[in-house]
């Protein structure tokens, strides 16, 4: 493959050495590797879509909503995460039970005896062969969550959406829907997917990131929900997401119930049309409080 640095990146797209590199450092260059201090970059690449003509998108008077930060400190220090939670039983209940949950709304009736078995190693012959590697992906994340620091950017949620599809979906795993969001944001037009991804992470990069992990995640969540920008298991990939930015924090992710479905709508579209994420962070932090609780039965 042939390469370009950014001098010639720059000529190429017409715009300055700088913002080459500001887009590279934003992860916004398809293919760019840093080698030391330099990038260089696929001679193919095109040009990034220019996020600074998106301002009446991506600026949005949000309420972000509270968070017991003792609460949750407390509970970080009696359940303290590392790479090593992944073998603990507490771990595995509340991996189980969130995926359970996260099927049935995707219109997939797994028990919780079929899950375990799957998770042990064992092939159920009346759950497809896709469902075991949603099942088990959805745990390997999980676990790689738990060990690692994530940078949020396109390029993270592109490799998060290739690992959940692996084995389902090897040739275009992060290829985005065709059409538009789902939900647009109040008194916004209902602009094209790449473009609200776009706008997403210039206000995550901007503001959101700088919010406590619980509400930075809640509101990244929404937005994989508003936007939607894949077509398989949008539910479970906008909770993989959540869980990206909850895990490598120490938090555990939330477990969402069979029964949560109405109260999860409510909430989610009021802070996908209003911007107020009040509910929405109140509802993640009881159900985070309650998979700490589940850890801890066990």
């Amino acid at each position: 493959m042939e390469y370009m640095d950014v001098t010639e990146a720059a000529r190429k797209w017409g715009v300055t050495d700088r913002r080459v590199r500001i887009l590279c450092n934003g992860g916004k260059v398809d293919g760019a590797v840093k080698l030391g201090w330099a990038w260089i970059i696929p001679a193919d690449t095109e040009k990034p879509s220019d996020g600074r003509k998106l301002r009446p998108i991506k600026t949005r008077n949000i309420r972000p909503g509270s968070v017991d930060i003792d609460g949750i400190k407390a509970l970080q220090e009696e359940f303290p995460l590392d790479g090593s939670i992944a073998g603990s039983k507490g771990f595995a209940a509340v991996v189980s039970k969130s995926i359970r949950s996260l099927l049935a709304i995707s219109g997939e009736d797994v028990s919780e005896k079929d899950i375990k078995s799957i998770f042990s190693g064992k092939v159920v012959s009346h759950v497809s062969l896709e469902i075991h590697l949603v099942i088990i992906n959805f745990r390997s994340l999980l676990a790689y969550f738990a060990g690692h620091k994530l940078r949020m950017n396109i390029n993270t949620i592109e490799d998060i959406r290739t690992r959940f599809l692996q084995g389902i979906n090897d040739i275009n795993p992060a290829e985005y829907r065709p059409g538009l969001c789902r939900f647009p944001f109040r008194g916004e037009e209902r602009a094209s997917i790449d473009m609200q991804m776009i706008a997403a992470f210039q206000q995550w990069e901007s503001a959101w990131q700088n919010y406590h992990p619980l509400t930075a995640g809640t509101i990244l969540y929404a937005e994989m929900l508003r936007i939607e920008p894949y077509e398989e298991y949008p539910e479970i990939f906008a909770y993989l997401v959540l869980a990206s930015v909850l895990l490598p924090n120490g938090i555990l992710p939330p477990i969402i119930s069979m029964d949560d479905g109405d109260e999860l709508r409510a909430a989610f579209l009021l802070a996908a049309k209003r911007g107020n994420y009040s509910d929405l962070s109140s509802f993640i932090e009881k159900r985070i409080f309650d998979a700490y609780k589940e850890a801890g039965n066990v």
